[in-house]
């Protein structure tokens, strides 16, 4: 069974749902949707993210087990209607949606690829290009994932960046300072206490070896150079990450958004990164943080995949 727990408070039926990846993803949900929308939306979170949040400050929620796949013939069965409890109970609140908000891609998407999408920023895919080929594109539909996620693909009606190019239409700014206040509100894990004077700096990593784009020994010996590089003891991890970092320095955990670090008392004075946009936010929460980018670092596989140079 994937469900963990599942609670409806609100009188009306449900007429939505989010697919939140993160606190702070679900942060922008919140705190830039109408409050009426937010009482009649189903949420759809990870085991992950409801350890770290207040679940009593959601009206209606679903949590999924971490231990929950979805594999390549469970796609196949759902489209003939046999699946299990799990893609049964999401499928029919997906139906009598209008609008899915959160993310439009992740382990549920094939479920609601053909309904319209409200999607919130998840990162610096939102701001790549798109670069699949069409092979890759292809295959992407046939296993029903989305061969153009990130807010750039099929039904999207809105999508909401801290940065948005005003020339796209569709896009809608982020309220980052609303954002931030509600991921405080919801936020359940206690900042950790670094033993450290103001001023230190932390390491942002992405999720490089889990979306593909390069071998976990690779990433590893691109953040351990950085580390040293740098001279730093701290590191936080993307909350979709499952790399050991352990031997690279200490590890903050990868749920708390790094942005709410700077609201602490003990707070950070550099943050280094790649091309995280988490790095963006805590320039605006920030403005006095020194940020540092290293970009693609060298490497002509992150080049490729997100169009970055050193």
């Amino acid at each position: 069974m994937g469900i963990l727990k599942y609670n409806l408070s609100c009188e009306k039926e449900i007429d939505s749902v989010c697919f939140a990846s993160s606190i702070i993803n679900l942060s922008h949900f919140l705190a830039n949707t109408e409050s009426n929308v937010v009482r009649t939306c189903l949420i759809v979170i990870s085991e992950n993210t409801a350890k770290c949040i207040k679940l009593n400050n959601l009206f209606n929620y679903v949590v999924i087990a971490n231990s929950y796949k979805i594999k390549v013939k469970d796609r196949v069965l759902y489209r003939i209607g046999v699946y299990d409890d799990t893609l049964k109970m999401l499928s029919g609140h997906i139906r009598r949606a209008g609008v899915i908000y959160g993310t439009d891609h992740g382990a549920f998407y094939f479920m609601y690829r053909n309904k319209n999408k409200i999607v919130f920023e998840d990162g610096a895919a939102n701001y790549s290009i798109n670069n699949k080929n069409i092979i890759k594109k292809i295959w992407s539909y046939v296993l029903g994932d989305n061969p153009a996620p990130y807010g750039k693909g099929y039904k999207v009606m809105k999508l909401y960046l801290t940065k948005p190019n005003n020339c796209k239409l569709n896009e809608n700014k982020i309220d980052i300072k609303l954002s931030l206040e509600k991921a405080m509100s919801i936020c359940s894990i206690p900042m950790p206490d670094m033993g450290e004077t103001k001023g230190f700096g932390i390491l942002l990593t992405q999720p490089l070896s889990e979306d593909g784009i390069l071998s976990e020994p690779e990433k590893l010996s691109i953040y351990r150079e950085i580390m040293l590089k740098e001279g730093l003891t701290y590191l936080k991890p993307h909350p979709r990450e499952s790399s050991d970092y352990s031997d690279l320095g200490e590890v903050i955990p990868g749920e708390i958004p790094v942005e709410l670090l700077l609201l602490s008392e003990n707070r950070p004075g550099k943050i280094v990164t790649l091309f995280s946009t988490a790095a963006d936010y805590c320039s605006l929460v920030d403005q006095s943080i020194e940020i540092k980018k290293y970009g693609s670092f060298g490497n002509v596989k992150i080049e490729k995949a997100f169009y970055l140079k050193t």
